[in-house]
């Protein structure tokens, strides 16, 4: 749903300006699960699980990555954004 992109890119910007914050990307559907977690240091966590079927399989990825990332990630969900806005307001 947008309402959920547009949060995780609201939160993206504030892990890129703290370096020290969380962002999560967690939708209604149990399939995806995005945790991106920023450190002092300049690191970023990124934590994925990822299900074709909740109830049976789980899926987890982990990778490392630096702030450098964060700013294409922000204008590209902007971009979505801005082709699909939210409309009304999330529960």
């Amino acid at each position: 749903m947008t309402a959920e992109l547009a949060r995780f890119r609201d939160e993206l910007r504030m892990v890129y300006d703290c370096l020290d914050a969380e962002a999560g990307l967690w939708t209604i559907e149990p399939e995806l699960k995005v945790r991106i977690e920023a450190k002092a240091t300049g690191a970023i966590v990124v934590e994925i699980e990822l299900t074709p079927d909740h109830m049976t399989q789980e899926h987890h990825f982990y990778l490392e990555l630096d702030q450098t990332y964060l700013p294409l990630a922000i204008t590209q969900l902007s971009s979505i954004l801005n082709q699909f806005p939210v409309r009304g307001q999330p529960d």
